[in-house]
């Protein structure tokens, strides 16, 4: 799903986050034909439809930023998405370079991972 729309994203705003009332939202655009009429003459039958456009919100803080719990001294510093998903974590990548861990650290890392990656979902 999130594939498909990201080619729609209106806008990001990450980069106001310094205000404590802040929520990073990311906004996306979708073009939908919400009505159609139709109308039969003899034995033409016509379909009109406009256009509608819609825009919906979400809270994306999870998507870009880890918490500090999860990441305590940096030892994993995650990489981003490109394109259009550049403010996003690739997770792929995060969770292939978090196997170097040893064991007696993965499991506490991946314990303190679970409830971030709930949020994510």
């Amino acid at each position: 799903i999130f594939g498909r729309c990201i080619g729609s994203i209106k806008s990001t705003d990450h980069e106001l986050g310094n205000n404590e009332n802040y929520y990073p939202r990311t906004t996306f655009v979708r073009y939908g034909f919400e009505v159609v009429q139709t109308c039969q003459v003899g034995k033409v039958f016509k379909c009109v439809t406009l256009t509608e456009q819609r825009e919906k919100s979400f809270f994306t803080e999870p998507l870009s930023c880890l918490p500090s719990e999860v990441n305590p001294c940096d030892i994993l510093k995650p990489k981003y998405k490109s394109g259009h998903a550049s403010k996003f974590i690739d997770y792929d990548s995060f969770f292939n370079s978090s196997l170097i861990l040893h064991d007696d650290v993965l499991s506490p890392f991946l314990e303190k991972l679970k409830p971030h990656l709930m949020d994510v979902q």
